[in-house]
Formats: C-alpha cells, structure tokens, sequence
C-alpha cells in the first residue's frame, strides 16, 4: 500500500498517512477487503444488535467530523487524534484483514477504529473535486485536483505548445492519492452517493475507492475556473443524431472464419470483422461547423443560451470534431462542453472513441483567452452484428447473417473521464456496448456516482422496451445518475424501414418511432426525445434539483445535485436553409 512510507517527510509505517486521500485509501481499502463495513450500525442501541456489530453513536460521528472539518483547515499539520487512532490500527497489523465473525463475540477492536479514519479522511476532504484554488487561496481542499488539471493542461505534448488554444488532456490522473500505491488502489473526488443498498460506495461522501489503475482507470477533470451553481441556469443541450443517413453498403465485411472451416472443425459459427466507412462525412469539414452554427442560431432562437453540444456514437472524425470545437470556442461563448462519438482521436488512433472538449477562460497578464482541452477514451467492446440486428438493421445485403460480425477496433486502457460542470456536478460518457457489460468500468462509474452520463450509440430506436432502456435504469437506480442515451438517425431510418416490410406476425406490436435518445433519472422519469425527418437536432433543457444524501453511518450531506429534464425536447431544422451544397456535403435527404 505506501512502498515509499505513508508521508512524504519519511518511511515510518507506524505514523499516520498525512494527506487525507491517502489515509481514506488504507482504511477504506482496509474495511472492504475485511469485509467489516456491512457490520456497522447508525444509531443502534447496542443491546439490540448481534455482538459482531459495531454500533456508531451520534457522538462518534460528530467527533469525526469536527477532526476532519479541522484538518481541512489547519493542512499540512496533522490534528492531534489522528496519530493516537493509527497507533490503535498499527497494534492490529499482525491480525488477519478477513476473519470470519463468530456468534456471541464482539468485532474486531480495529474495525471502528480504522472507519474512524476512514470517516474523518472522507470529512476533510469537501468538494475536493470541485473547488478551484487560485493564488490567493490558502485553504488545501480541491487544490491537489484542480491544480494538477491545470498543470496537464499547461503542460501537455506531442507537439501542442503553451499558446495553443485547443489543447489535449494527455497526462491523466489515475488517483489524487500522493503515496498509495496506484498499482493497488486508487482514489478519486465522488459526486453521488447511492440512496440504496450497502456496499463501499456508501461509505463516503466526497472520496471513491477504487480499482488499481491497470484494471480500470478514471480521470477527475475541472477546468480551472469558476463554476456556476446549478440552481443559477438551466442546462441547455443540443443534440444532433448525425448521420441522418446510413447506406448499407457503407458497412463492410472481412471473413475470418469461413463456413468451409466450420463444418471441418466444428466451430459453432462462422465469424469475421467489419468495419464502416464515413462517407456521410464531407470532404471539407467546415460544412459539419456550417451546420452546427445554423442548428444553434435556430436553438437559440426557440429556448435560450445552449450550454452542451451532443452528437452521437461513431458520427465524426478528429479532423471534423476539432474544427467543430474550434468554432465553438471562438463564437459560441455561452457553450459549455462538447462531447462527440469519432473513428480517431487527436492522437492519430483509429477505432472508437468518445471526445469531449471543456471550454474556459484562461487570465495571463490581465488578458483572459477562450480555451479549449479536449480528452478521448476508447471503447472498451467490441460490437457483435448477429442475424437479428442484420435483420433489424436491413444490413443483409452488405453483411452475410449466416456469419457473426465483430466491430474491427482495437481495445485500449480501460478508463473513463469524469468532467465537472457547474459547481457541485460532473458528467461522464459511455459508448453503446459499455452500457451493456457489466465489468470494471461500471464499479468505477457507480463509486463515482457522475450526475449525468451520456452514453454515446450507433443503435435503433431509443424506446422505454429496448435493451439501452434496461440498463440505463441500473444506473439511474445505483449511484442515482441521470441517463441520457442518444444515438444517430440512420440506424433508425434503417429500422424503421425494415419494420414496415415486415408482416403483422413479424412486426407484433412494435411501430416506427424516431426516438433518437431516452432520458432516464432516479426520479423514476423515462421520457423519450424525438427527432423526425425533416429535423435535424433537438435541444432537452435540464435543471438541477439539490440533494439530501446520506452514508451508511448517517453522515448527512446536502451538497449533492441531481438534474431532471424540464418541458419538451424543441426539434431544430435545417429545412429553411435552402442550401444545396450544403445538403448535398452532408448527406441530407
């Protein structure tokens, strides 16, 4: 755990850890591998419960908090109780971590220790993802955070100098830990803490445990600038379901396995790789801004300033995207982020990914700059075409459904980036089959708890009976997020029109919709948004309600937020352009 000691001044394992990310690390970590945190009881009279439980009196808990309220203010100097609490823990290091309770004797003597620290650790650590810290601040808390992101963004390479004004986001932060071991756990900022059941995301407030950084890794991002609260505006997004249009023969298949091979050695299936080409994407990537501009001239007009622009899985390529990003840096100011599906990123890496830009003012010499940094992440599963979606899809022609088709991407570092917007939110991306598999990515996600993830598809339509709906739901349900699954128009197109080629026992009782996304939040709130033909984006307003939260000890916390969708979703169209080339370049039909 600290293989460098557990303080920088020195190497002494019997002194407590002196940065409260790091001291959370080992007793968190500690509680969880132990199997000890489900023993603890808030407010249990101690006659009433079993020996093995450790029952938490308001008392303990209000000393907790007043030590790390304390720490919070007086660091680097440690408060006095910390150091006698470690030395309680220390004289248990030769116990085994896990030891199965048994009936009629009392829990182990570190247990309720060591949740002590976990407890203040958690405590000093308010908004620690979210405060910017300037030079006239002294105060610790959110300092290592959103000055590192300011380093990484000062200081990022592979060409992009100082004085650029877009900038990649390449030197990530796996843990705000300063000596816990990253190969063996990590620690980052947390924004919900579930409402629902008991496990180690319900520990904390403000602090997340999570995997080793080569498992799954994820990034706390804060653009160093002030944040508005979010009870000051709404959250206007735009979002366009690009490409409005998919050709069948844009998909394109490589046999690996072929039915010969399979009938020799007994292989279950024959299999191959595909790939699809862009050809919606024009030549001149202005054409994609053009229409970006025109969509957003028309948002304003029917609801206000928009805050998010939103396109789906798959729908642009780095050249575009950063011409894109550009545009909205240099003339759109009251655009927040920008998040996109591309086939590369600003790295050169083809495959899959999920782009997404925060847009800040940078201050040297009294001149404030429009900034822009922009990270990408991978996906991390590959798209299997099996006969039903080759059906569904009407992608027959162009894909034999005699065979299975895997999307031919490579998989990369898992990890996922966590944005802050406003001053108490962040907002993640997820891109189509992450929303389905279950594995390290959504652990990390729900220790988090993000307000708002987005998850990016290439998919039919966004309707409340369909897979994307299920597993939006399990989100929404634990750590509480609100969802919004978006993909493009063209698969829908497709969809649709297969379903009306289809007799009544085929179709049943489904019907087309152009349900481009589907908005799902922990209210119990499922509402579809729509964008028909003769449409072209679509603008859902957002509101942030405060949130009561609890931890599993009862430490209350009214700093949280949770966004809920306001009024109906406004349809925005480029119809009234009349511009040929520019619906000739962008494949509008």
């Amino acid at each position: 755990m600290f293989p460098d000691g557990p303080d920088q001044q020195n190497k002494r394992l019997q002194d407590a850890a002196s940065f409260p990310p790091d001291l959370f690390a080992v007793a968190a970590l500690l509680l969880q591998v132990g199997g000890a945190y489900h023993y603890f009881v808030p407010r249990g009279a101690r006659d009433a419960w079993s020996e093995a439980c450790v029952c938490i009196e308001d008392a303990d808990l209000q000393n907790w908090q007043r030590i790390g309220k304390s720490w919070a203010k007086q660091y680097p100097e440690l408060p006095s109780e910390i150091q006698p609490l470690w030395k309680e823990l220390w004289k248990s290091r030769k116990e085994p971590v896990f030891k199965e309770p048994e009936a009629g004797k009392p829990a182990p003597s570190w247990w309720k220790v060591c949740w002590a620290l976990m407890a203040i650790a958690d405590e000093a650590c308010e908004n620690v993802g979210y405060i910017h810290v300037d030079d006239k601040q002294s105060d610790w808390h959110g300092s290592w955070v959103a000055l590192t992101v300011d380093y990484c963004l000062r200081n990022s390479s592979d060409g992009i100098t100082p004085s650029d004004r877009h900038r990649r986001v390449d030197r990530q932060i796996a843990s705000i830990c300063l000596m816990a071991d990253r190969d063996v756990v990590c620690v980052q900022p947390k924004s919900h803490t579930p409402e629902v059941g008991c496990t180690p995301r319900t520990l904390a407030h403000n602090l997340a445990l999570l995997p080793p950084r080569g498992e799954m890794r994820a990034h706390w991002q804060r653009p160093p600038q002030y944040m508005l609260p979010e009870s000051r505006t709404d959250l206007r997004l735009l979002l366009i379901p690009y490409p409005f249009e998919l050709d069948a023969e844009w998909f394109q298949g490589e046999k690996v396995i072929g039915e010969d091979e399979v009938r020799r050695s007994g292989r279950a299936k024959p299999w191959g790789w595909f790939t699809l080409d862009q050809h919606w994407l024009p030549r001149n990537p202005q054409s994609v801004v053009r229409m970006v501009d025109l969509l957003l001239d028309q948002a304003r007009a029917k609801s206000g300033s928009i805050n998010g622009v939103v396109f789906p899985e798959y729908a642009l390529d780095w050249k575009s995207y950063k011409a894109v990003a550009d545009n909205l840096r240099d003339k759109h100011p009251d655009v927040e982020f920008f998040v996109a599906g591309s086939s590369d990123n600003c790295a050169g890496e083809k495959g899959n990914f999920a782009l997404s830009s925060h847009f800040f003012d940078e201050t040297k010499n009294d001149q404030s700059t429009r900034m822009a940094a922009t990270t990408s992440r991978a996906k991390h599963h590959r798209w299997r075409l099996d006969s039903h979606q080759l059906i569904s899809y009407d992608l027959t022609k162009a894909l034999d459904p005699r065979y299975l088709w895997w999307e031919k991407i490579v998989l990369q570092q898992r990890e996922i980036h966590v944005k802050v917007i406003r001053s108490a939110s962040v907002f993640t991306t997820m891109i189509c089959e992450d929303l389905a598999r279950s594995d390290p990515c959504h652990e990390v996600l729900r220790a988090i708890g993000p307000n708002l993830v987005f998850v990016l598809l290439m998919d039919g339509p966004q309707i409340p009976i369909r897979w994307s709906a299920r597993y939006a739901t399990a989100l929404s349900d634990d750590p509480g997020s609100s969802v919004l699954t978006f993909t493009s128009r063209g698969l829908i197109s497709r969809s649709n029109a297969a379903l009306e080629r289809m007799s009544p026992e085929e179709k049943g009782s489904r019907e087309p919709s152009w349900a481009v996304g589907l908005w799902k939040d922990a209210t119990g709130t499922a509402q579809m948004v729509h964008c028909p033909p003769g449409d072209h984006g679509v603008v859902i307003s957002l509101h942030g309600d405060p949130l009561f939260e609890a931890t599993l000890d009862a430490r209350q916390n009214s700093d949280a937020s949770r966004w809920r969708i306001v009024g109906s979703p406004i349809t925005v169209s480029l119809d009234a352009v009349r511009d040929a080339s520019l619906i000739s370049e962008l494949k509008l039909k």
